[in-house]
């Protein structure tokens, strides 16, 4: 049953990346980043996170797997990513994000593997490079399951931070891309993207249609990219 899920899943990220390519039918229409929409209350508040905690969580996950995932509070591991890229000054891993893309039309999954591990070595944060690894390391017969759990965790620290249904309780990223991810993961299908200052905020507004054609519109908080940026 474990596999049938996770299959569904992959499939399903599949379509979502096929979809975020050039040439693909959604069209994006950006507004201006100075626009204030609103004033509202934010009801969540950011952690104080230090590199520190980023390294020695890493360290720990690859050293004791999965029977150190509940000794991580993965909210303030994802924050302190950010303190740790912005010390080090890393870039983004964009290019390396592109060629697993290619890389995932395909049954290579020893490439696959080995492009995600090139991404966590530069953000063990990333929810998509773990997903991906956790089904091609299960592919090949390896044991995936700690990527998978950690996959779960991060999400359910996005998940916890609010519920995507106003700026107030806007779905906290750390990450540009863990906005489409989340809209996946709501099964829903992007037509257009705003971003928006509220209250001292970067809001960033997925307009979204369900399965029933329903319209939704799905609010990030990606403030913390922006304050952790050098």
């Amino acid at each position: 049953m474990k596999a049938y899920i996770l299959k569904s899943h992959w499939v399903l990220f599949l379509l979502f990346i096929y979809a975020c390519h050039p040439g693909a039918n959604t069209k994006t229409k950006l507004a201006s980043t100075s626009i204030e929409i609103a004033a509202f209350t934010p009801s969540f508040e950011f952690p104080t996170a230090k590199a520190s905690y980023y390294i020695e969580s890493t360290q720990n996950l690859k050293k004791d797997g999965v029977a150190s995932i509940s000794k991580i509070d993965f909210t303030l591991y994802r924050f302190a990513h950010l303190a740790y890229r912005k010390e080090n000054k890393l870039f983004d891993t964009q290019s390396l994000d592109k060629k697993l893309d290619r890389a995932m039309l395909g049954n290579d999954y020893q490439k696959i593997e080995s492009i995600a591990a090139q991404i966590l070595e530069k953000n063990f944060t990333d929810l998509s490079a773990h997903f991906v690894m956790s089904y091609a390391m299960m592919q090949s017969g390896k044991d995936g399951s700690l990527h998978l759990e950690i996959y779960k965790s991060l999400l359910n620290s996005i998940q916890a931070s609010g519920d995507g249904k106003s700026p107030a309780t806007a779905f906290v990223l750390t990450q540009e891309k863990e906005a489409m991810l989340m809209v996946n993961t709501l099964k829903l299908k992007p037509s257009t993207t705003f971003y928006a200052n509220m209250s001292d905020r970067n809001i960033k507004i997925i307009e979204c249609r369900d399965e029933e054609d329903q319209s939704h519109s799905i609010y990030f908080d990606i403030s913390p990219i922006a304050q952790f940026s050098f």
